[in-house]
C-alpha cells in the first residue's frame, strides 16, 4: 500500500505510464481468459471451455503509440487452436491508456466465444485514505481503499448505472507536509468506452495479501465461427486534481458517442409529482376518475407538486393484468378518464400514465395469445418468472419477463404510449426499464443480434424509437422510467428515483451501508431532471432539504388506503393500518414525527423556494463543489477562526452544493444545516460578490447570520 509517493495511486509502485501497463502484462498482471461453448439445448447446457493468457505465449509488436500482443495459436486443440488474440496497449496521450482486445473465431464446429474477460489488472495500489467512486444509482463513496472488498456491478443497469469508476484522494491541501512526506490529490479513472453500450460485467477488489486493487471487465460477445470482434477500449486515466476530473473524462467521451434528448420545457420546470395508485392489486379503488383525481390535484397543489403519476390507474389496478391497460369501468371509464386529464391540465397539473416496461402478467389475454412472442427466454427456454404480492391477505400474482428485443413487445410499449397521449396525459411511465439488468434472452424469434444484446442495444433503440415517434404526435409528451441508467438518455427526459442516492437513508438498503453518493450521477449528468424516492404521503425536514440540495424534483406516494385517510383527513396512521401490506409499506414512523399540517407547510415553502431560484436548481448546472469554499466554524471546538471544507458533510453537519446559471455569469450555493442546532458558516467563491441570500421559511437573510436547524440557505454570487 502507497503511504508517501507523489501519486495518490500507481501500478505496482510505479507511476502508470506505457511502459509499467507493458511490464504488467509481461508480470502476468495484466491478463484476459476466454470462455467458448457449443450450443445448449433445452434439457442440457452446451459444453464449455476457458483458456487465459496465462496459459499461452504471445508476442510483443511495438507500434505507433503502443504495442500489440499477438497469440496466434492459443491451444493445440479445439476449440481454442482456431481462435486468434490481439491484446491492444495504446497510449492515447500522456494521461490516457486504452487496453483492448481484437478476437478471430475460426472455429468449423459451432463453438462460441460467450464471454470474454478482457481484460483483468491487477497490482493497482492507492494511498489507504483514497476514496472509490461507484456508479451504484446516483453514486456510492467507499472512503478507504481497504473498505471496497469486492465489488460488482452488471451494466446497464440501475445499480450499475454507468460504466467506470475512479480511486482518488480528494481531501487536503496539495502541499508538503512537515515530514516531508505528500498530501497530494489525483487518481485513476477506469471506464469502458463502448458506443454499442452493450453488456459489461465490472468487478474492482481490494487484495488484503498485498495491499493492491484488481480491476476485471468482461464482455458477452457471442462471436461465433467465422467472426471477428473488437473489444470496446478499457482506458485508464490519471488525474491530478478531484474527482469531478474523472467524471470530465467519461462525460467527453458519452458526448462524441452518444445523443441525449432534450426534455419539454414543462418537465424542466416541473416540481415533482404525487405517485398516486388509484386502484390497487386487490381491486381497491381510493381514487376514481369522477372526483378522485381532482381530489389528488388539491393535494398536490397544497404542496407545491404539480404532477401526477398515476398508477393503478386501468381495469387491473396496480401490478396486476400488465401489460393490459385498459380505462376501468369501475372507476369510470374511459370518457370519465379523459375529462378527468383534461380538467387536471386546466388546474396547471400535469399527468403522467402508468406502464410497465418489463414484466407480463400470466394471467392476461396478452400473454395467453402473445406471450410465446413476447417472452425473455433464458438459456432452457424457460421463461424468467417472478411474482408480486401486495397483500399478506392476497395470493402473489405471477409475471413473466418480456424481452425489449421481441417486436410484439416493442409494438404494445408503442401502443400504451400512443394511448397515454390520446386520453389527455403528459407522458408515460414505462416502469423498471431503468432498473432491470442486461439481462439475456434466447428466444430466436426476436430482434436482437445475440442475448447479451435483448437489454442492451435493444432497450435503447426501443425507448429512444418509441420517444421519437411521440415527439412527431406531441413534442410535449415525455417518456419516463423508474430508475436510471446512461443508456436511455437518448430517450428517457425524466427520471423516478431507484437505488442508492435517491434518498438520505438509501445506502444502507441498497449499497451495504456505505456513503451513498449522489453527486456522482448528478455532476455526470446535470441535466437530467429526476425525483427523489420517497414511498412516503408525507415529507419532513430532512427529506425535503435533502432533495433541494441536490436538486432533486420531489415525490409523495399514496399507495395505501391509509394514506387516502391522511391525505384527505389528516388521519395519522398507527402500525396496525399497514397490518396488511406485505409490499414496502410507507414509514408510518415518519408520519407521525410531525402534524400533517406542518409537513405541508414546509414541503410547499422548500418547492416555492426551488421555483423562485429555478434558474439554478432546476435550469442551472450542478457542479457540485466547484467554484466555492466552505468555511465553518470551529470556535465551539476552541478552533482558530475556521476551517476549510470541501463541500462534503463537515463535522457540524453542514453540506453546500453549487449550481451555475445558464449562462455562466452566477454561482448559487445551497448549503444544507443537517443538525439539530444553528451552524455558522461563510463562503468564498473566487472573485464573485455575494449578491443574496435567501431561506425558504424567512425570505431574505444576512449572509453572515447563523443558519437554523434543520434549514437550507442559498447564496447567489456574480
Amino acid at each position: 500500500m502507497l503511504q508517501t509517493t507523489e501519486q495518490p495511486v500507481t501500478l505496482s509502485g510505479s507511476t502508470i505510464t506505457l511502459d509499467t501497463i507493458l511490464s504488467a502484462h509481461q508480470e502476468g498482471r495484466l491478463s484476459w481468459q476466454l470462455t467458448a461453448q457449443l450450443p445448449s439445448q433445452p434439457w442440457m447446457p452446451g459444453a464449455s471451455k476457458t483458456i487465459s493468457s496465462l496459459d499461452c505465449s504471445g508476442e510483443a509488436e511495438a507500434v505507433t503509440d503502443g504495442y500489440h500482443i499477438r497469440y496466434s495459436q492459443l491451444s493445440e486443440s479445439e476449440p481454442f487452436s482456431q481462435v486468434e488474440v490481439e491484446l491492444r496497449i495504446v497510449e492515447i496521450d500522456r494521461q490516457s491508456w486504452s487496453l483492448s482486445l481484437a478476437i478471430r473465431n475460426e472455429n468449423k464446429e459451432p463453438w462460441s466465444i460467450r464471454v470474454v474477460e478482457g481484460v483483468r489488472l491487477s497490482g493497482i495500489e492507492a494511498v489507504a485514505d483514497a476514496s472509490v467512486y461507484w456508479p451504484n444509482g446516483l453514486g456510492q463513496r467507499i472512503q478507504g481503499v481497504k473498505g471496497l472488498g469486492l465489488r460488482k456491478l452488471s451494466y446497464p443497469s440501475g445499480t450499475g448505472t454507468m460504466p467506470w469508476f475512479a480511486i482518488a484522494r480528494d481531501s487536503g491541501a496539495a502541499s508538503r507536509k512537515d515530514d516531508g512526506s505528500s498530501d497530494v490529490r489525483g487518481g485513476l479513472y477506469m471506464g469502458t468506452h463502448d458506443a454499442d453500450m452493450g453488456k459489461l460485467d465490472l468487478e474492482a477488489q481490494y487484495v488484503e495479501s498485498d495491499e493492491s486493487i484488481q480491476v476485471s471487465v468482461k464482455h458477452h460477445p457471442y462471436l461465433g465461427p467465422g467472426q471477428s470482434w473488437n473489444s470496446p477500449p478499457f482506458v485508464l486515466y490519471t488525474f491530478s486534481g478531484h474527482w469531478h476530473e474523472a467524471a470530465d473524462k467519461y462525460r467527453s467521451w458519452y458526448d462524441s458517442s452518444a445523443s441525449i434528448i432534450e426534455p419539454p420545457a414543462w418537465v424542466r420546470q416541473t416540481s415533482g409529482w404525487l405517485l398516486s395508485v388509484l386502484k390497487q392489486q386487490n381491486g381497491d379503488v381510493m381514487w376514481d376518475y369522477r372526483s378522485g383525481i381532482d381530489q389528488l390535484c388539491t393535494v398536490a397543489e397544497e404542496r407545491g407538486l404539480d404532477t401526477l403519476g398515476l398508477f393503478g390507474w386501468a381495469h387491473g389496478g396496480h401490478d396486476r393484468c400488465f401489460p393490459d391497460f385498459v380505462p376501468d369501468q369501475l372507476m369510470g371509464g374511459r370518457p370519465e378518464l379523459r375529462e378527468a386529464l383534461k380538467r387536471a391540465r386546466e388546474r396547471g397539473i400535469r399527468t403522467i400514465l402508468y406502464a410497465n416496461g418489463v414484466i407480463m402478467d400470466l394471467m392476461t389475454e396478452f400473454y395467453r395469445y402473445h406471450g410465446n412472442d413476447a417472452a425473455l427466454l433464458l438459456e432452457n427456454r424457460e421463461l424468467q418468472v417472478s411474482t408480486v404480492r401486495k397483500f399478506h391477505s392476497a395470493t402473489p400474482v405471477p409475471f413473466a419477463m418480456g424481452c425489449t428485443g421481441s417486436e410484439v413487445w416493442q409494438n404494445r410499449m408503442l401502443e400504451l404510449a400512443i394511448q397515454a397521449n390520446e386520453l389527455g396525459a403528459d407522458g408515460i411511465l414505462f416502469d423498471q426499464i431503468g432498473v432491470y439488468g442486461p439481462d439475456e434472452c434466447h428466444n430466436p424469434n426476436h430482434k436482437h443480434k445475440n442475448p447479451a444484446t435483448a437489454y442492451t442495444t435493444e432497450r435503447r433503440a426501443v425507448i429512444e424509437s418509441i420517444a421519437k415517434h411521440m415527439r412527431g404526435l406531441n413534442p410535449d409528451f415525455a417518456i419516463m422510467t423508474e430508475g436510471i441508467h446512461d443508456s436511455v438518455l437518448s430517450g428517457i427526459s425524466y427520471v423516478h428515483g431507484w437505488g442508492c442516492g435517491f434518498r438520505p437513508d438509501s445506502a444502507a438498503k441498497w449499497s451495504g451501508g456505505e456513503e451513498g453518493f449522489p453527486e456522482l450521477f448528478r455532476y455526470t449528468f446535470p441535466e437530467l431532471p429526476m425525483t427523489q424516492r420517497h414511498p412516503t404521503a408525507m415529507m419532513d425536514r430532512y427529506h425535503a432539504n435533502y432533495a433541494c440540495l441536490y436538486g432533486l424534483r420531489f415525490e409523495l406516494e399514496t399507495r395505501y388506503r391509509a394514506d387516502v385517510r391522511y391525505l384527505l383527513e389528516e388521519r395519522v396512521p398507527v402500525p396496525d393500518d399497514y397490518a396488511d401490506v406485505a409490499y414496502y409499506p410507507p414509514d408510518h414512523k415518519l408520519m407521525r414525527s410531525m402534524s400533517p399540517e406542518a409537513a405541508k407547510q414546509y414541503l410547499r415553502e422548500v418547492i416555492t423556494f426551488c421555483r423562485q431560484h429555478s434558474e439554478f436548481f432546476w435550469e442551472g448546472t450542478f457542479v457540485d463543489t466547484r467554484g466555492f469554499e466552505l468555511i465553518y466554524n470551529e470556535a465551539d471546538k476552541g478552533g482558530a477562526g475556521g476551517e476549510r471544507s470541501d463541500g462534503r458533510y463537515s463535522s457540524e453537519g453542514i453540506v453546500a452544493k453549487a449550481y451555475a446559471s445558464a449562462d455562466g455569469e452566477r454561482l448559487a450555493v445551497c448549503v444544507w444545516n443537517r443538525s439539530a442546532v444553528s451552524q455558522q458558516c461563510s463562503l468564498l467563491a473566487g472573485e464573485r460578490r455575494l449578491v443574496s441570500c435567501t431561506e425558504p421559511e424567512l425570505g431574505r437573510v444576512d449572509g453572515s447570520s447563523p443558519i437554523p436547524a434543520q434549514s437550507v440557505r442559498l447564496y447567489v454570487f456574480e
